[in-house]
């Protein structure tokens, strides 16, 4: 039954309807209270005023109304709830520091900010649906979405959109794995309360006896109770809910109840073969169907019933799988909506949804082949078109239409071959993709989305693009090195996971990895060293090496893919199992100390002469054995005396570090670093690999919560027991500072760039001096300038141009509180070699409570200096 469809059930009564609407929404409304504050133990009690205030409204909500009407009750209860328990932040309930940290930054956004960006990044709603929801202009929100994220970028100390979207990937994971729904324990909440047979009305208003159609109270209702409360559902003024005393009372399993299951049993099985669009004699003969009928034939014995103790919530239970098992999988998709699922419960019907799916799939591909030659002239302009296919049936074969007609029933979609001219199937479990029941379980979670993308080779080759692949295999490594081996995740996907990985190494004759003059092409050099900034220990132990060895022979040859063997990534997925693999990585032998370094108690004499000894001659012997944690302070250090040369010496050699000469022409002082900071703190939680580098980003804490942004580059290392600092730009502007001469340099450039827009200019002016010239266009209505300085080549409309930069709330340069660039990223869009910065721009006036009031806009790095990025890229 559709989520409408239960609202308006339950405005006419239909208590049972109302406890699966709490059902469906419990998880959203539970996992929402926690981002904004709630603790975990006080989660159900908050969920529960929610749906009472939702129950005391139905006569007056419609239903296609009712999912705004439920936010808009869950954060109106929010403020107050979150006063009741102020007493403690909670974070004990996530596993990693990471997720712990990226939960208090969440907190420590304002309310009107932190909303927005919940409802946009977590639960999927559009920019137009939040502004239904909380009554604000669309723009508005779209402003407080983005201030939200530069909040988020402040207070982790992050430096690009893939950081942050990684974070966000990454805590979303950890939500998951909360268990806000009630188990089936918490059914005993409300143990002195009668088990009532909730009925239903049927067309005529008459009350029938409740099918699977209308769970139990023994599993809905009485579940609820013990979230809402059982007066609304047993004892309430409601009119339109009937009195407990006209519910009939039935615990135990009668003949009836028994026929009526198994009546709907076989309506779903009658039907399912023309849902399928396959003849009664091939349905038969699917391995599902027989083991449904076999199941069936087990539930409804004798001795079953009675091993339940004729219990009717224990068999309504055994019951619903039942009808699961032998639905379509787009049933299936829909059936398990209404059914309370414990996370090892979702496994199981994930892997029958899976085998399902496998099966159906296999069917439809021999439809395919069958008719391979009526289908090679699906053309849309000469090409295969497997949109044209869906979209146009008329004319082929009867068999075909009646596959094609049922490709959602069955989970199924059509596509075109990779590598030859014919259409093959593939998954499209789209109907799950919504379902919340999901991501109620973390590994249920992982193992969807690795059905998702199957099948992922046949005997040709890989199915998906090899740039995709790497990322697949990245994310299925982590799967299956955090999944036990006697897993059905482990044992299903252990061989895709290898067999896939051997393909984008070594190809097929159809799929060569090598092009006609030896060289690796290129799509595959990107996806192999893709490996080297996303994949796990196991893929970097066998590819840093290949990878190496491929690049100093100009991607012809490597003696290490050579000698690649077929079970080598396995092998190297046990070490891992075991622990024994981080060690064999490059610099594994390295060794993090916990370190807590006070400001105010640091010894900066010790520093000023480690500073003139290493400022000398930049002789990087100095600082091996040296703290992470001291080599960031000397540096900060040599900020503090101006000395750009000595803070470039102490800057990472690799990535987009440029000659001494290009930073010494973009570098400016940055702000004291210790200003306002009673301490940094580092220890092995905050080293990350990255490829055969270590990397650490240390914890930063101010005496003022609420203070200006701060940045915080991070360490990289690279063995040899020598920390350096990552190689970054930052400029930081206090436009309302007694002195400043940033605006004055910015209108200098400014008059001289918009005379004629010679770019030369450019080429001198810093990006945080860009920057500030492009919000200097903005305030003087100078569109010509703006577009000048804009990366777009194709100079577009101006009055496209106004509009998206309107649409990012630019403000002018007189409107500016503060001015701040920083950059340490080589990957801008994820394409390779092009330098990307962030510009922020923080409002004059800021609203009270909000430590960063602004806005922020990409700059690029082009040949003709720093840029302004797309604008469109939020």
């Amino acid at each position: 039954m559709e989520i409408n469809e239960l609202f308006f059930h339950a405005k006419s009564g239909d208590r049972a309807a109302f406890s699966k609407w709490c059902f469906a929404n419990q998880l959203l409304i539970g996992r929402f209270g926690f981002q904004n504050g709630i603790p975990l133990a006080a989660a159900s009690a908050y969920q529960g005023e929610v749906f009472r205030k939702i129950y005391t409204l139905l006569s007056d909500i419609q239903p296609e109304e009712a999912e705004k009407r439920l936010w808009q009750t869950a954060i109106k209860l929010l403020t107050g709830y979150r006063e009741k328990t102020a007493e403690s932040m909670e974070t004990e309930a996530l596993r990693f520091e990471e997720d712990k940290e990226t939960h208090e930054a969440i907190q420590g956004m304002d309310e009107q900010q932190r909303i927005p960006f919940l409802l946009v990044n977590f639960y999927g709603k559009s920019l137009w649906e939040v502004s239904g929801i909380l009554g604000k202009p669309e723009q508005q929100i779209h402003e407080s979405v983005i201030q939200a994220k530069a909040f988020l970028t402040h207070r982790l100390a992050l430096q690009n959109d893939v950081q942050i979207e990684k974070r966000l990937e990454f805590i979303e994971k950890s939500y998951a794995r909360i268990p806000f729904s009630l188990s089936e324990s918490d059914f005993s909440t409300n143990e002195q309360q009668e088990e009532i047979q909730i009925d239903a009305m049927d067309a005529d208003g008459k009350r029938t006896a409740a099918k699977r159609s209308t769970v139990l109270l023994a599993v809905a209702g009485i579940a609820m109770a013990g979230v809402v409360g059982a007066s609304f559902l047993f004892d309430d003024p409601n009119p339109n809910i009937n009195s407990p005393a006209s519910v009939e009372a039935d615990e135990t399993v009668t003949a009836k109840m028994v026929e009526e299951w198994r009546a709907e049993f076989n309506d779903i099985r009658a039907s399912s073969p023309a849902r399928l669009g396959v003849d009664p004699e091939v349905y038969e003969q699917f391995a599902f169907v027989k083991e449904a009928d076999a199941l069936m034939k087990r539930t409804f014995k004798e001795s079953n019933i009675e091993k339940m103790g004729n219990d009717k919530k224990k068999m309504q239970r055994q019951v619903d799988k039942l009808l699961l098992a032998i639905d379509t999988p787009n049933g299936m998709a829909m059936g398990v909506q209404d059914v309370f699922l414990t996370g090892e419960e979702n496994l199981e019907f994930l892997y029958g949804y899976g085998a399902k799916t496998k099966e159906l799939l296999i069917s439809a591909e021999q439809v395919l082949v069958q008719h391979e030659e009526a289908l090679a002239q699906v053309k849309f302009n000469g090409l295969l078109s497997a949109e044209k296919l869906m979209a146009q049936p008329k004319g082929l074969p009867v068999e075909v239409q009646g596959l094609l007609a049922s490709l959602r029933e069955r989970g199924l979609t059509v596509v075109k071959h990779p590598a030859e001219e014919r259409f093959i199937v593939r998954r499209h479990p789209e109907a799950l993709y919504s379902s919340d029941v999901m991501n109620q379980d973390y590994t249920a979670n992982a193992y969807f989305n690795l059905l998702a993308n199957d099948p992922y080779f046949d005997d040709k080759g890989l199915l998906l693009p090899s740039e995709h692949m790497a990322q697949i295999l990245s994310h299925m490594e982590l799967n299956l090195v955090e999944a036990k081996t006697s897993s059905k995740l482990y044992q299903e996907f252990a061989f895709i996971f290898q067999h896939s990985f051997f393909l984008l190494l070594k190809g097929t004759e159809d799929q060569t990895i090598f092009d006609s003059h030896g060289v690796v092409k290129e799509e595959y050099q990107l996806a192999w060293k893709t490996f080297s900034t996303q994949a796990g220990n196991p893929l970097l132990y066998l590819m840093l090496p290949i990878v190496e060895e491929m690049e100093a022979s100009g991607w012809t040859s490597s003696k290490s893919y050579d000698n690649l063997a077929y079970e080598d990534i396995m092998e190297a997925m046990e070490m891992e199992k075991k622990g024994l693999l981080a060690e064999k990585l490059p610099n594994g032998d390295v060794v993090v100390e916990k370190e807590l370094v006070e400001i105010e108690h640091y010894d900066f004499e010790a520093m000023a002469k480690l500073y003139k000894s290493f400022s000398a001659g930049h002789d990087k012997n100095l600082l091996i054995g040296l703290a992470p944690l001291d080599t960031l302070i000397l540096y900060q250090y040599a900020n503090q005396q101006e000395d750009p040369v000595t803070m470039w010496n102490l800057m990472e050699d690799e990535g987009a570090k440029p000659e001494l000469e290009d930073y010494l022409r973009f570098w400016r002082k940055q702000p004291d670093f210790f200003a306002g900071m009673r301490w940094i703190e580092a220890g092995p939680e905050n080293v990350h690999r990255i490829g055969k580098n270590l990397e650490l980003f240390p914890y930063l804490n101010f005496f003022e919560e609420n203070g200006p942004m701060q940045y915080m580059p991070g360490l990289v290392t690279s063995g040899k027991d020598l920390w350096l600092v990552k190689y970054h730009l930052y400029e930081s502007y206090d436009l309302a500072e007694k002195g400043q001469s940033f605006t004055k340099k910015v209108e200098s450039l400014y008059a001289e760039f918009s005379a004629d827009l010679e770019e030369d200019i450019l080429n001198v002016a810093s990006p945080g001096e860009i920057g500030g010239m492009f919000l200097l266009a903005k305030e003087k209505d100078d569109v010509r300038t703006m577009s000048a300085l804009y990366e777009d080549e194709t100079q577009q409309a101006p009055e496209v141009l106004e509009a998206q930069i309107e649409s990012r709330g630019v403000i002018g340069l007189s409107e500016a509180n503060r001015v701040i660039f920083s950059m340490d990223s080589a990957n801008y869009g994820f394409i390779p070699n092009v330098e990307t910065g962030i510009l922020y721009f923080e409002n004059q006036q800021p609203v009270e409570s909000e430590p960063f009031n602004g806005n922020q806009l990409t700059m690029v790095k082009t040949e003709k200096g720093w840029k302004i990025g797309d604008l469109n890229m939020y």
